[in-house]
């Protein structure tokens, strides 16, 4: 299971540096699922982290336009 949920990460990170806002849902669903398992595993500042991620996560979400919004070429000298 942790190497699927890693390739969620990879991919999200993936699709982010391709301006796809839907990166942050695999972001989403990767650190959450890091953050609880952290958390049970004892080890409270890394599930901190990942569910500080996991907030980022919605917010980049929503912040974000990924290049959605057209740009005016850029003229010419």
């Amino acid at each position: 299971m942790k190497w699927i949920i890693f390739c969620v990460a990879l991919s999200g990170l993936v699709m982010n540096i391709r301006k796809k806002r839907a990166g942050f849902v695999l972001w989403l669903i990767s650190n959450g699922y890091w953050a609880v398992y952290n958390w049970r595993a004892g080890e409270y500042e890394q599930g901190l982290l990942f569910l500080i991620f996991w907030f980022m996560s919605i917010i980049g979400f929503f912040a974000w336009s990924g290049g959605t919004e057209k740009q005016k070429p850029q003229e010419r000298r």
